[in-house]
């Protein structure tokens, strides 16, 4: 097994991995069809051996979210607050551990709120070579990409 393993007995590695671990048991994305029909592609074998995995997440920057996302006391950053859901989908769609990890983060489009992170990005491998990445961002005018229906609604 890899250093961070799916299973949290194995997880030997760094205080991220065992963070991640945590909060695994708190994200049900996984659950909806956007993420369960790719995952069921990869199992089944109706695409061959997965060599690269996108996932990517955006919000729009505007409204309720505008006062608390703007500081980072009140917000804690894109890559916990909205990565983690992307690492939980390439997780889940292919279930092997990451070997490596790289992340970086800016502020491109809110100059007036320093502390703002409002586009990142995180590149991966994971133990059988297959390379993953995500990218969010959270502009002022562009509408969040369109959401799998939750089917529990």
């Amino acid at each position: 097994m890899g250093p961070c393993s799916r299973r949290p007995t194995r997880c030997r590695t760094s205080p991220w991995s065992r963070w991640l671990r945590a909060l695994k048991a708190r994200i049900c994305r996984r659950w909806r069809p956007g993420t369960a029909t790719p995952r069921r592609a990869v199992e089944s074998g109706r695409i061959g051996e997965v060599k690269l995995l996108n996932a990517r997440k955006s919000y729009k920057f505007s409204g309720s979210r505008s006062g608390w996302i703007a500081t980072r006391a009140g917000y804690g950053g894109t890559l916990p607050w909205i990565g983690i859901h992307a690492l939980d989908f390439i997780d889940s769609v292919l279930p092997v551990p990451f070997t490596s990890l790289s992340a970086m983060h800016g502020n491109l489009a809110h100059p007036e709120d320093p502390e703002c992170e409002d586009v990142c990005t995180i590149n991966l491998r994971l133990e059988s070579g297959t390379l993953g990445f995500r990218t969010t961002r959270r502009s002022s005018g562009a509408s969040p990409q369109p959401e799998a229906p939750d089917p529990r609604t």
